[in-house]
């Protein structure tokens, strides 16, 4: 038997999905504590939660895993926590003829889609609570939530490094540069600019004597 449980709150949507077994006196049991991670799946240990953090009047114009008509959220919230590879769903704000609302649900979440990420006048967002919901890597890379840790990885571009991304890489002073031997190398934000010295001339990687 599945027991749907929903959580309103001004900041997010809690779904629990509880599975009803008996008991085996042979194991001792376990209080799991929703409020310690974001994110648990695994129907075989009895349980199944998410903490989704609503982002109003947006959409994330993603391919769906599927979609349905639901007459309230928490049956929305209930079949992404069910669905292994959902992380996040768009929520319908018009009802039809009977009271239901378009549910969407999503194999991704709005920070590995940042670009597809949009204001929506039709749609509520529901992505699973992430430290990655501040933000915090830097220069526009990518944050890759890690649900199982609650934690998050940025994945950084050529040219910057460090947890966060906040690193610019000085390909001159590392010799990460493709300037010529008679250029000058100037390091700039995420990457490099070569330009040749005093009586050379050419495009910076390939610099050639001035004849007079």
């Amino acid at each position: 038997m599945e027991i749907g449980v929903l959580k309103l709150s001004r900041s997010y949507l809690c779904v629990l999905m509880i599975i009803v077994t008996l008991p085996d006196p042979s194991k001792e049991a376990k209080v799991i504590d929703a409020r310690d991670k974001t994110l648990s799946r695994g129907t075989d240990r009895g349980t199944a939660y998410a903490r989704f953090k609503p982002h109003k009047f947006s959409h994330l114009n993603i391919t769906s895993i599927g979609s349905d008509f639901v007459l309230k959220g928490s049956e929305c919230g209930l079949a992404c926590v069910n669905i292994p590879s959902c992380f996040s769903f768009n929520l319908g704000l018009f009802h039809d003829v009977i009271g239901k609302v378009i549910c969407e649900l999503l194999p991704s979440d709005i920070y590995n889609n940042s670009e597809k990420f949009v204001f929506s006048q039709s749609h509520h967002h529901y992505s699973i609570a992430s430290p990655c919901i501040s933000w915090p890597c830097q220069n526009k890379r990518t944050c890759a939530v890690q649900y199982a840790e609650n934690s998050y990885l940025c994945v950084c571009v050529e040219g910057f490094e460090g947890k966060r991304c906040e690193l610019d890489i000085d390909e001159c002073a590392e010799g990460l540069h493709t300037c010529d031997k008679n250029a000058y190398c100037n390091n700039t934000a995420g990457s490099y600019m070569c330009a040749c010295k005093p009586a050379y001339h050419g495009d910076g990687e390939n610099c050639m004597l001035q004849v007079i």
